[in-house]
């Protein structure tokens, strides 16, 4: 996740906060993209024996 990039939490209460912001931020229309694309590379590594596959 790019958005903790750079920034050091004091404690988990912290931490739990920023994702909680983060992920309020967002759309639902974000999470339904990232797990659509999830599905497509899990049958790409099916489909590849669970040989890595590349970017």
């Amino acid at each position: 996740m790019c958005f903790v990039r750079g920034k050091k939490f004091n404690n988990d209460e912290a931490t739990k906060t920023a994702i909680d912001t983060f992920s309020n931020s967002k759309p639902t229309e974000f999470f339904k993209r990232g797990i659509d694309h999830l599905v497509k590379r899990w049958q790409e590594i099916i489909e590849k024996g669970g040989n890595y596959i590349g970017d």
